[in-house]
């Protein structure tokens, strides 16, 4: 347990063993700070952790989820030396009690022995300021090093009619590649072997995965959201873990999507018009994004080998459609008609893909044109005129009048 050092000492649980946190020994004011959020103190309280030097990237401060809960506080970080690494402030969230910080500036060092916390204010009046937690993290990506993963989720098996819930926990097992040894348990000098040997949490994602800094104070440009996976040429969907990860379907959200395919099917995305490779699906990812061949990836590259060449394409999304239609799953249905029967002339294409006789007539198509030599604007145009066809049949039918001749020009 680290040494705890505080500007109240007339707390008396601060020399326990801390089992419901610290408390402080004052209480904040019952006006609300002029300065911070919530209510702040006479004299701001800390508290001061010392522990063995250690390397830590991100500082989580945890507070009460209620009675003691703490709104601005500041953080001092220091190095082995008491040299100050870091000074940071900070904010409980209105919806959480925890908030993380992730110290950029230490990660040349990974040398931190002490932080010291002080309290600006609660978010209720005439309160004690409590702080559960302060616990420095040391945190890696070790994707690069992964070999395998196996996760094995376990339940209780049992008869009953009543929702009882198992007692035991899921597993996993990972496999690192140590060829350089850095995971030596037994070896000081090992970067991470050390660490083997302590309480790990580990967190295993597999698909789709987004992951952002919580630092406020970090660079903007570090706060894109970036979405990554692997796919083959027969997949038409890609799993998430957690729905509550992935952007709600306002496009802004997403920008990029890089994404690893087969090379054939990666062609097939980024076709030029006219060649054998472009496709409906060539028209439905233009439709919404920008496709751009970045590298290719041979079969010699992962083990085992596969029997395919893939390839690394980037999907930009535009934030507005490529083409303006007042009904896309008309020029959805149209394309897929083009594609489907893409050896015929547009004219029999339509006409197997179900469209009647008149509509085909009412776009005065060229006999012998290919739909499969049109571009996405070019198709948009002929669905927009069989809308406005479509349109005008919709309003003589709900007008039976519209369109006969009046008694006199009968007559005449």
């Amino acid at each position: 347990m680290p040494s705890l050092t505080t500007s109240d000492l007339a707390n008396s649980r601060i020399g326990g063993n801390l089992e419901f946190g610290w408390w402080s020994g004052s209480k904040s004011n019952s006006a609300v700070s002029n300065t911070y959020s919530g209510y702040g103190f006479v004299t701001d309280p800390y508290i001061d952790m010392a522990f063995t030097t250690r390397k830590v990237n991100k500082i989580r401060v945890v507070t009460s989820e209620y009675s003691g809960q703490i709104a601005n506080y500041e953080l001092f970080i220091y190095d082995g030396s008491n040299n100050l690494v870091s000074n940071q402030t900070g904010l409980i969230p209105e919806d959480s009690y925890y908030k993380d910080h992730l110290i950029t500036t230490a990660l040349s060092t990974q040398n931190i022995a002490r932080i010291r916390c002080y309290i600006r204010s609660t978010k209720n009046p005439q309160d004690y300021a409590r702080i559960q937690e302060i616990v420095p993290l040391y945190e890696e990506d070790m994707t690069n090093y992964v070999i395998s993963v196996s996760v094995n989720r376990t339940r209780d098996v049992h008869q009953t009619s009543l929702p009882i819930g198992g007692n035991e926990t899921s597993s996993a097992d990972i496999n690192f590649d140590n060829t350089t040894k850095k995971f030596n348990v037994f070896d000081t000098n090992s970067e991470f072997g050390k660490y083997m040997k302590k309480d790990l949490k580990v967190e295993v994602y597999s698909g789709w995965r987004i992951k952002k800094p919580n630092d406020d104070a970090i660079n903007s440009a570090e706060l894109s959201t970036f979405l990554t996976a692997n796919a083959n040429s027969s997949a038409t969907t890609l799993y998430v873990n957690d729905i509550n990860i992935f952007p709600s379907e306002n496009q802004a959200q997403l920008d990029e999507i890089y994404i690893l395919v087969q090379k054939e099917y990666a062609e097939r995305l980024i076709a030029n018009l006219g060649t054998k490779q472009y496709s409906a699906l060539t028209h439905f990812v233009s439709y919404w994004a920008e496709t751009e061949y970045l590298f290719t990836v041979e079969p010699k590259c992962f083990q085992p080998a596969p029997k395919v060449t893939s390839a690394f394409i980037k999907i930009k999304l535009r934030d507005k459609p490529l083409v303006e239609t007042e009904n896309p799953k008309q020029l959805r249905r149209f394309i897929k008609a083009i594609f489907a029967n893409r050896r015929k002339v547009l004219t029999n294409a339509l006409k197997a893909a179900g469209y009647t006789e008149t509509e085909i007539k009412s776009l005065n198509l060229d006999p012998k044109l290919r739909g499969e030599t049109l571009s996405l604007a070019e198709i948009n145009a002929l669905t927009q005129k069989l809308e406005l066809g479509n349109s005008a049949k919709l309003e003589l039918a709900s007008n039976p009048k519209m369109g006969l001749p009046t008694n006199e020009q009968a007559q005449d």
